[in-house]
């Protein structure tokens, strides 16, 4: 950083002529002259100690220009590439992040089993509660951050594929996955975005056009996928359904994101003429 001065102070015609005591002959010198006696003695003692131990030669950087705006950039920074993988857009970099484990699984538990012992007969919310502790212990620690899965396949311009079989197929190809407890359409995991985009595109090749060209009832109209997604299918990748990567609620008997009752909030139920026989 450079600091400029706000101002200076120029010492008086007495100031400036005033003398030092002489550490060699205790007489008095001009203060001048005594500190360009002083700076000198410093730097040939300086350069007697630099000969003693001298090493290779240190390169320092020239420094800019006062007006140069400086511009620092951190260097771990330089490692991320500056296109996505997937849809070639420009990477906006933001942080910092908290990339450590954001759960306590030890702490979870012993929760857990303070609310089996007690919960039933003080918490009427006992299901929500242990839901939400269940997914936010079964999370994916090494993973800081989730996908949402709409939201990928809309980019695709395709539906969005059941969440066991995106699941399955990225757990057959050596990742792992999980619930996010913060969003019911969410998953962690620990493979890189052009994997998850590539199971994607499997999936629309395979069974979304195969449904369309066989003219299924429930089929709905696959549109072209954009030119800038870069995708390309899996050969021999498994998309079948197994109920071991199942993680909803109907699978794993857990209540997880219940739904709020109808008229729920603080205000009164709507009364109007809709409502009346």
């Amino acid at each position: 950083y450079h600091l400029k001065p706000l101002g200076r102070v120029r010492p008086s015609k007495a100031q400036r002529e005033d003398k030092l005591p002489d550490d060699n002959t205790g007489g008095l010198v001009p203060r001048k002259a005594l500190r360009a006696e002083r700076r000198a003695a410093a730097a040939n003692a300086g350069a007697r100690d630099d000969a003693e131990t001298a090493t290779d030669p240190v390169d320092f950087p020239t420094p800019l220009p006062r007006s140069t705006p400086m511009h620092c950039t951190s260097p771990a920074v330089e490692d991320i590439p500056r296109r996505c993988c997937v849809c070639g857009g420009r990477i906006a970099v933001a942080g910092p992040i908290y990339a450590a484990p954001s759960q306590n699984p030890e702490f979870i538990q012993k929760v857990l089993g303070t609310l089996e012992a007690k919960g039933k007969e003080k918490l009427q919310a006992l299901a929500r509660v242990q839901g939400l502790l269940i997914t936010a212990r079964d999370e994916l620690p090494a993973a800081p951050l989730f996908y949402k899965l709409p939201d990928f396949s809309s980019l695709m311009k395709m539906q969005m594929p059941p969440n066991p079989i995106v699941i399955g197929a990225l757990a057959r190809l050596g990742f792992s996955c999980s619930q996010v407890h913060c969003e019911s359409s969410g998953i962690k995991t620990n493979a890189p975005p052009n994997v998850i985009a590539n199971v994607l595109a499997t999936y629309r090749e395979r069974v979304l056009k195969a449904k369309e060209e066989e003219g299924a009832p429930n089929a709905a109209h696959v549109a072209p996928m954009p030119e800038r997604i870069r995708a390309t299918v899996i050969p021999d990748l498994d998309l079948s359904y197994d109920a071991q990567y199942d993680i909803s609620s109907r699978a794993t008997g857990v209540a997880k994101f219940v739904l709020n009752p109808a008229f729920w909030g603080p205000r009164a139920r709507h009364t109007g003429i809709a409502g009346q026989d």
